[in-house]
């Protein structure tokens, strides 16, 4: 008996020099949740043409991966620690902890920049996933539960990205930035842009998820939910691909920074909203 182990989103053929049966098993960790996210993109582009089979009931675990992970973030920025079952109410000891207590291969720290890009990608192929996969266009292609599930987690990541705005900050350098202004809107963007450019590219395999209706989506999309956003995604669109290096990635292609706390004086004054978000 002999087995093989390979990264996640690996173009690949089983080839035996005898008879034998061939059993696959998928493993999901923090480390290759990017290629996951990659992977679900690819099938859902072009339509399961890539993959021998489609399993629609493991995308529920990358799911709660994603939603163990923001609450794990919540718990720690309201002062309970569930990672180990006891309350910290300090914020400083809870922070500095945190780095070291999230060691769940499953569960990732948005405190370290790599677990941050981790929680993001995937978040935002969550968040666009009403538009790139296929069954969303079809009366049969996706449950009741499915669905409530992504909106649940969609509205979980957002919650997200407003507390760490307030909360952390980025830094490269000397320089401190906005989590929101540098990274969570540029990285929705880049992906929403690159996933059009590769649906561009692949043409259609089916006529009910077309350029057109992708285009049409995306363009609701921001509208309603990132309008700031809106006049930059039609600019972007209109360039060549060959112009646009995060294109050639769905990847972070922007700078690389280190998370760090944002200053006391600014989470205090921005504490009605903290509040607000936790109690109503």
């Amino acid at each position: 008996m002999s087995s093989s182990i390979m990264r996640p989103n690996t173009p690949h053929y089983v080839l035996t020099v005898q008879n034998a049966i061939n059993l696959g098993h998928h493993f999901y960790c923090r480390s290759t949740l990017d290629d996951h996210s990659w992977g679900l993109i690819h099938t859902g582009i072009v339509e399961g043409a890539i993959t021998n089979a489609v399993h629609p009931e493991l995308y529920p675990f990358l799911l709660r991966m994603l939603d163990r992970s923001i609450q794990d973030y919540l718990d720690i920025a309201s002062g309970t620690c569930s990672i180990q079952g006891e309350s910290r109410c300090i914020d400083k000891v809870c922070y500095s902890l945190a780095t070291d207590i999230i060691i769940d291969p499953h569960r990732i720290n948005p405190l370290d920049w790599e677990g941050l890009l981790n929680l993001v990608h995937f978040g935002n192929v969550v968040e666009l996933s009403h538009l790139w996969d296929p069954g969303w266009y079809r009366q049969d292609g996706l449950s009741l539960l499915h669905k409530t599930q992504v909106a649940h987690i969609h509205q979980r990541y957002l919650e997200f990205q407003q507390l760490f705005s307030q909360r952390q900050r980025l830094k490269n350098g000397d320089v401190l930035v906005d989590p929101s202004k540098a990274f969570f809107e540029p990285s929705i963007l880049q992906l929403a842009v690159a996933i059009y450019k590769y649906k561009q590219a692949m043409k259609t395999f089916d006529n009910r998820f077309t350029v057109k209706e992708l285009h049409t989506g995306l363009e609701k999309h921001f509208e309603k939910n990132r309008p700031e956003l809106l006049a930059e995604f039609r600019q972007e669109i209109k360039k060549d691909v060959e112009s646009l290096a995060y294109c050639q990635s769905f990847r972070w292609q922007g700078v690389v920074y280190k998370v760090v706390e944002a200053s006391q004086k600014h989470v205090l004054s921005r504490g009605k909203f903290f509040l607000v978000l936790f109690f109503s």
